[in-house]
């Protein structure tokens, strides 16, 4: 150990310093920074809007009103039903559904991170590294932007993460409980994306792999019994499609790629957290053909065959691969965005913890290789560290600028608001125009927030103050009238009635409040 270690962390308090970082409460830390972060950037404008976000919203509150699975242009197919029927639950407990969005995804994020550091934890030898990579779970920019958005991917990525930690723990058990159980959970995922169908194949596939001192009979009974369980969920929803509109998942585009443009796509995002956007393809292609060569011997050379354990690094390469294949399958069979990342965000935190272990396993041998191994060991450590952190605070600084982004996020509130208008979507609306500079339509966009509001003083007053920077004086003397029949805002209002030019008050004779109440 260098000397400079030493001084650090003398011998006797080393030890204790360093499994800090694996312990449960330094991943509970993380998990509610990452539930911060999500909250503070969704806090002004509200969670990022898109098409498929709009569809998830209009479910919904279709679902809430008692109207099945419908939006505002026809029937619900073209994504599986988890999602909507959650939020729509938890609607129930009287949330508009805007704000269920947002704290749901935060809640999901940070779960993510809690239990992705408790797997780390559970693999890696040196707790620097389990820290390492939670941290960079934390930062990686696709799936801190997804779940600062109306997307299903946070829900996706913490059911991958339960599949994970299920099905390795089928490979320790091999029990038809333990079997069912990961079922139920791929069930779950199936139902959130169609993209689970990789789940219930890469179960599948693990099950047969590891099963080595059961009978094949019995394997294949613990196989069926899984895929069975998995299955059947995400095959009644799509006969249900089939039978109401002759489609299993609706329409779908065809693919405009051709395989080496898809390849240079999954390469790109497979290699995000680890390398900067400006390395060209070429070289992302050679990083991870590097990368599946070395885990191949990795696994050739600690892998004897006498040895009846199954590794946790095996689970997550075979994770990767399958989820990584079927998106590159479904590539070449249909239309999907040309951004890779948020369709791979699921696996990262599976790609992460493999290039870890990597790590992890040079470091624990390079003192039996040669006794300069004890020098570099701890300089790997920091110069992975200072990589995956300063490459993931890189990106997440860009971040901001697309999850903040009122010009974005308007038009799909304009869209939403219009077919299923709440208080908190159109002050949200309001909020974002404010910072548009369309003060007028923000005074607008308030006013109908407290029409919609049971406690709509702030409202009015938002109003108010967006009429005032409009300058149109008369619209505010009408808001802040109607602001000073709540006691909680009274005072302020007639603080900013008095503010206005002399003789503006006295030209509206009867304020109309608009207000329904309760």
């Amino acid at each position: 150990m260098p000397c400079f270690f030493r001084v650090i962390c003398p011998a006797r308090n080393k030890a204790l310093f360093m499994t800090i970082f694996n312990k449960w409460y330094t991943g509970l830390a993380l998990a509610l920074i990452g539930v911060a972060g999500v909250l503070a950037g969704t806090a002004d404008y509200g969670p990022g809007m898109s098409p498929d976000s709009t569809s998830y919203v209009e479910c919904a509150r279709h679902l809430l009103d008692g109207e099945g699975f419908h939006t505002g242009w026809g029937l619900y197919v073209r994504w599986p039903p988890l999602f909507p029927i959650l939020l729509a639950g938890l609607g129930l407990l009287g949330l508009d559904v805007m704000d269920v969005f947002r704290f749901f995804n935060a809640a999901c994020f940070g779960l993510i991170i809690y239990f992705v550091h408790r797997l780390f934890a559970k693999d890696l030898k040196f707790p620097y590294l389990v820290f390492t990579g939670a941290v960079t779970v934390l930062l990686f920019e696709p799936l801190l932007k997804t779940s600062m958005m109306v997307l299903s991917e946070p829900l996706y990525t913490l059911l991958t993460v339960f599949f994970v930690m299920s099905i390795h723990a089928y490979t320790k058990t091999q029990t038809y409980s333990q079997a069912a159980w990961t079922g139920c959970i791929t069930g779950m995922a199936a139902l959130t994306r169609y993209y689970g169908v990789s789940l219930i194949l890469c179960g599948g596939l693990i099950i047969l792999l590891s099963s080595r001192e059961l009978h094949w009979k019995s394997v294949m009974g613990r196989a069926g019994a899984f895929g069975l369980i998995a299955s059947l969920p995400l095959g009644a929803w799509l006969l249900r499609n089939f039978l109401q509109t002759g489609s299993l998942a609706g329409p779908r585009g065809t693919n405009p790629y051709g395989f080496v443009e898809i390849i240079e796509i999954l390469s790109r995002s497979l290699t995000g957290f680890i390398m900067p956007q400006a390395v060209p393809p070429a070289f992302r292609l050679l990083i991870c053909a590097a990368a599946l060569f070395a885990f191949l011997f990795l696994f050739k050379r600690f892998s004897d065959s006498a040895e009846k354990e199954w590794t946790l690094a095996k689970t997550m390469a075979v994770t990767v691969l399958v989820c990584t294949g079927f998106l590159l399958y479904s590539y070449l069979t249909t239309w999907l965005d040309p951004t890779a990342d948020r369709y791979l965000a699921p696996v990262q935190f599976a790609a992460v913890f493999l290039a870890l272990y990597f790590v992890d396993s040079l470091i624990g041998a390079a003192p039996q290789i040669h006794q300069a191994g004890k020098l570099a060991a701890p300089v790997v450590l920091v110069l992975c560290t200072l990589w995956m952190g300063g490459l993931s605070l890189h990106v997440i600084s860009r971040s901001g600028e697309v999850i903040n982004n009122p010009e974005k996020n308007l038009a799909w509130m304009e869209v939403t608001s219009n077919m299923h208008p709440s208080a908190s979507l159109l002050t949200t609306k309001g909020n974002a125009l404010l910072d548009l500079g369309e003060f007028s339509k923000a005074a607008e966009s308030f006013e109908q927030a407290a029409k919609l509001s049971r406690a709509p003083g702030p409202a009015w007053i938002a109003a108010g103050k967006a009429a005032i920077r409009a300058e149109d004086y008369l619209m505010a003397v009408r808001m802040l009238e109607n602001a000073k029949e709540f006691d909680p805002v009274a005072g302020e209002a007639e603080e900013l009635l008095s503010q206005l030019p002399p003789g503006v008050c006295g030209s509206i004779q009867d304020p109309v409040s608009g207000h329904d109440s309760p």
